[in-house]
């Protein structure tokens, strides 16, 4: 059934670690419409694209698959987190793409959808074209999204500070938000948040 109300579209953002994509996933169980900005930088990534093209022209064969026919999304993450000049190129390259596909499932979920949550890791880094109602940011303490981290990946200690690094301080992030979910304790904790911020976000 289509929305009769402009919909509300939500960005939840926060750092790596923090649990953003635990919060976006209970948002849509609660009956928002969620678009995972990760899910679609794969998809601008995959081959005969022209953002593939692009990448592979400035990066080579190093950030490519064994058989050289896709982009390793870890080797690259490798390459252009040690180098914060190649993470603007890589940046350059693949946000307009990323801005533009995420746009376009926006105004196709308007018709029918009151609130849409915009999963977005770099949200309050890059800015957003699209006129956000309001932002999430999910905060984790920093030894928590160490280990949350190391036991998802298996990274080293290096390559995850080199991660956290790339990114804006989240207490910079949390002073720029509407709200904040304090993901440091249970889940349970954390869903009892979600669930008591659902009624704002839906405008009730």
């Amino acid at each position: 059934m289509k929305s009769s109300r402009t919909p509300k579209i939500v960005g939840v953002t926060g750092s790596i670690g923090s649990g953003k994509s635990t919060v976006a996933h209970m948002f849509e169980k609660l009956g928002a419409y969620r678009i995972d900005a990760d899910e679609i930088a794969a998809e601008v990534l995959r081959p005969a694209t022209k953002v593939f093209s692009q990448v592979k022209k400035s990066f080579g064969s190093r950030i490519l698959t064994a058989d050289k026919k896709s982009i390793d999304r870890h080797k690259l993450a490798e390459v252009v987190f040690r180098d914060s000049e190649a993470r603007e190129k890589l940046n350059a390259l693949t946000h307009p793409a990323i801005v533009e596909k995420m746009m376009k499932r926006v105004e196709e979920a308007s018709k029918k959808q009151s609130v849409i949550v915009l999963d977005i890791p770099l949200l309050l880094e890059r800015g957003s074209s699209l006129e956000l109602q309001p932002t999430v940011v999910v905060y984790s303490d920093l030894e928590i999204r160490r280990n949350r981290i190391q036991e998802k990946t298996g990274w080293s200690p290096e390559h995850i500070e080199q991660r956290m690094a790339a990114q804006r301080p989240l207490l910079e992030k949390v002073s720029e938000a509407q709200f904040v979910i304090n993901n440091s304790g249970s889940l349970g904790a954390t869903q009892k948040q979600v669930q008591a911020l659902w009624p704002h976000l839906r405008g009730q």
